[in-house]
């Protein structure tokens, strides 16, 4: 009997579903996640996770198609790791020698954890098809422009190797710490850096999924890929040392000539969201039954006329 009940019971509420409409217009409160990331060129580069959260608005022409424009936040995070990285200086001979004399510098275990936080407006075209009686399997695609809110590097090198080389006795100067030459200990700095805003191509599908009245959420996947070069001020260096100070110091390796390639952000993962419809309902259309005409009937003669 209690079995029978609950039966009765989602009958009633898949009933209900199925007679829900498509409003003309949508509102929605998404997030997302997954592997989400600034992309280059380099060696040993990984795509970290990120996210997006984000509010957005759809105006339906139609049952299936409609125009959507929204405003979002979007995490990208990577981590570039360098095994080494070396300098050669030609600087002053020290005290009682001739000819030129060579500063070298060898950065070991350099790593970069590289994040930036970007506001984003996405604009793009949603296709969507019935599944069912209270579901839709829809598609959207288009494009995104964002302003970068922050952007941070957080950078650590685990040794610095100094020597010097003089070329006039063909010596090789190492481990003299009280002129600078030797293994200086690891070190760690955090900063900001700066990029340019970027423009993507954006695509996602899923389904909508009516809940209550008026009220759908939403399960898919997304994907954005940069199109343009997002570096910008290129004036940093990467890890130096200063041999006048004999001390060494660290810049971000974002805005340094190091990458060579261009940045972008890249992100794929799943979109979660919560759609509210409001205003006219778009009911789907009907179909009049076509009835065969009817063949007029001989009229019955009147006998004993």
């Amino acid at each position: 009997m209690k079995r029978t009940k609950i039966i009765v019971m989602l009958s009633l509420w898949i009933g209900a579903l199925s007679a829900q409409t498509q409003y003309g217009n949508e509102w929605t409160i998404y997030g997302g996640g997954g592997s989400s990331g600034l992309k280059y060129e380099a060696e040993n580069v990984k795509t970290g996770i990120g996210g997006l959260f984000g509010v957005g608005y759809t105006y339906y022409f139609s049952r299936t198609v409609g125009l959507s424009l929204g405003l979002e936040a979007a995490m990208y995070n990577s981590t570039l790791t360098i095994s080494s990285l070396s300098h050669e200086y030609t600087v002053e001979p020290p005290s009682g020698l001739q000819g030129s004399f060579l500063l070298r510098t060898n950065f070991s275990g350099i790593e970069e954890r590289q994040q930036a936080i970007v506001a984003q407006v996405p604009v793009m075209l949603r296709v969507q098809a019935p599944v069912g009686g209270s579901a839709f399997f829809y598609f959207g695609s288009g494009g995104k422009v964002g302003v970068p809110v922050s952007v941070g590097y957080d950078q650590t090198v685990s040794q610095l190797v100094v020597s010097g080389y003089s070329a006039f006795t063909g010596q090789t100067f190492a481990d003299m710490p009280t002129h600078g030459y030797g293994a200086y200990p690891a070190a760690r700095t955090k900063g900001k850096a700066s990029l340019s805003s970027p423009m993507m191509v954006s695509g996602e599908l899923g389904f909508k999924i009516g809940v209550a009245d008026k009220t759908s959420l939403l399960i898919g996947v997304y994907v954005d890929y940069g199109l343009n070069d997002i570096r910008k001020d290129l004036s940093q260096s990467a890890p130096q040392f200063d041999a006048t100070t004999t001390q060494y110091s660290l810049s971000n390796i974002i805005n340094s000539g190091y990458i060579t390639s261009k940045i972008a952000p890249q992100a794929f993962g799943i979109k979660i969201g919560i759609a509210f419809g409001s205003g006219k309902t778009i009911e789907p259309g009907t179909k009049t039954p076509k009835t065969k005409p009817t063949k007029p009937t001989k009229p019955e003669p009147l006998w004993g006329l």
